[in-house]
């Protein structure tokens, strides 16, 4: 429907401050666009863990959907899954 979708998602998930919007961009995010939002997830892992419990459970889905298809991508995800381990 909307072409350059994962793009505004993917502006709107910088900016936005509420948890729950920015669960559910990162929703469609990963729906539409795997890379942007591992890039995404990249460059803001350190803040993963304040995200809340909803955010946490869409990485752990990115993380199993991708590994799965190509188990060579989990060093990707190690670093953030630390995170979110060490997390309170």
């Amino acid at each position: 429907l909307i072409p350059d979708g994962p793009d505004l998602m993917n502006d709107f998930i910088r900016s936005e401050t509420d948890i729950a919007a920015r669960c559910n961009a990162f929703l469609m995010l990963f729906n539409e666009s795997e890379e942007l939002a591992i890039e995404f997830l990249a460059e803001h892992i350190e803040n993963v863990s304040s995200y809340g419990d909803g955010f946490a459970l869409l990485v752990l889905e990115l993380t199993r959907r991708i590994c799965r298809r190509d188990p060579n991508q989990k060093s990707r995800f190690v670093r953030v899954l630390f995170q979110m381990l060490s997390s309170e």
